[in-house]
């Protein structure tokens, strides 16, 4: 039994091959009046109940890896889906290998990475950070600007022995994984 987006009901599990993998569905049926099942809404991937927009009613989110985002809310009595992945590509056009994994259910919001071009290098790109968040209304996309130097995200208060071991850490890892064959 299920009690997502102000209705009862039952989901029910299954796998089922999308593309070249297998893929987690949940059907979601609730029971008109006379005792009559139908499906309300159908989810791919790894399906949560996270309150994105603080108002004490769990949305469904539903995510793939590297694949697919959903967003379901409730407003006004209505039930909508947000496909998250086609909505941030309008968005952030020069996104490429969009990845989200799942939304931080105590900050209310999604980490996104992708891969965009360098400017003035075009055969060169790299991995760019942005925030979704959901507070009801319209979904936000925004930029991370913080300022980055060895590997440290310059302003951050910490001790310097702190701030001194991450780097050092960083630095052996990077150099453990160049020298690996």
């Amino acid at each position: 039994m299920f009690g997502y987006l102000g209705c009862k009901g039952f989901a029910f599990p299954y796998c089922r091959q999308i593309g070249e993998n297998d893929s987690q569905v949940r059907d979601y049926f609730i029971f008109s009046e006379d005792g009559i099942p139908s499906r309300m809404l159908q989810t791919v991937g790894t399906a949560e109940q996270p309150d994105l927009n603080g108002d004490g009613i769990p949305e469904l989110t539903a995510s793939r890896p590297g694949a697919d985002q959903t967003l379901l809310f409730l407003r006004d009595g209505e039930i909508y889906q947000a496909d998250i992945k086609a909505l941030i590509q309008d968005a952030w056009p020069e996104a490429n290998y969009l990845d989200g994994r799942f939304w931080n259910a105590e900050r209310r919001n999604l980490h996104l990475t992708a891969q965009v071009p360098t400017p003035g290098l075009e055969d060169v790109s790299a991995t760019a950070w942005q925030t979704l968040w959901f507070d009801g209304e319209p979904l936000r996309l925004y930029k991370d600007h913080s300022v980055y130097s060895d590997h440290t995200k310059l302003g951050l208060n910490a001790p310097v022995y702190v701030l001194e071991a991450s780097r050092d850490f960083v630095q052996c890892s990077r150099w453990i994984l160049m020298e690996r064959p």
